[in-house]
């Protein structure tokens, strides 16, 4: 499975190229990356696509917020913004991933 999936240290090492990229390739998105400066450890990484951005203004004037847990070996959070389309779809606004659940990670 490694072979065909890479491993997750592999994957990590590619955020901030793959940060990169969603700017570079979709207009009026928002990727943001970020290490601990001292310890050269993940923080959080943030991705709202332009498109939900635009496509937002459609929806109803809600958002939902939720996180979860990923287990496997560096264990961080999900967190997730959603809302309700005109057809009554849940409708990705933006997501992250955060070492840590708090209010900073939050905001």
């Amino acid at each position: 499975m490694q072979n065909i999936n890479g491993s997750h240290q592999d994957a990590y090492a590619r955020l901030p190229q793959y940060c990169e990229d969603i700017l570079k390739t979709n207009p009026g998105s928002t990727a943001i990356f970020e290490m601990n400066a001292d310890s050269q450890k993940f923080t959080r990484t943030f991705v709202s696509f332009g498109a939900s951005a635009l496509g937002l203004a459609y929806c109803k004037p809600i958002i939902g917020v939720n996180g979860t847990h990923l287990k496997h070996k560096y264990c961080g959070i999900l967190l997730a913004a959603t809302s309700i389309d005109s057809n009554g779809c849940l409708f990705p606004v933006a997501h992250a991933i955060v070492d840590q659940e708090n209010d900073e990670n939050w905001l």
